[in-house]
């Protein structure tokens, strides 16, 4: 598949690709997707990936440090 397309999208905006990016991300993801079972021969691949922050713990502060019995 040295003719695949590859277009990345952050944020909804795409990002320019330079061939040595989009070669690597093109055999790499076809890498992994060929060890799949039911993923022989793809035609076309969408990959998302939502990155979702943790949310805030209500543990300890920044910067406090635990009381000693001093």
């Amino acid at each position: 598949m040295k003719n695949a397309r590859v277009t990345l999208e952050v944020n909804g905006q795409e990002v320019p690709l330079n061939p040595f990016v989009s070669d690597f991300l093109r055999q790499t993801i076809l890498g992994m997707i060929s060890a799949l079972k039911g993923a022989k021969s793809p035609r076309q691949i969408k990959l998302e990936i939502e990155v979702v922050k943790p949310k805030a713990s209500k543990s300890k502060k920044r910067g406090s440090r635990p009381k000693t019995g001093t």
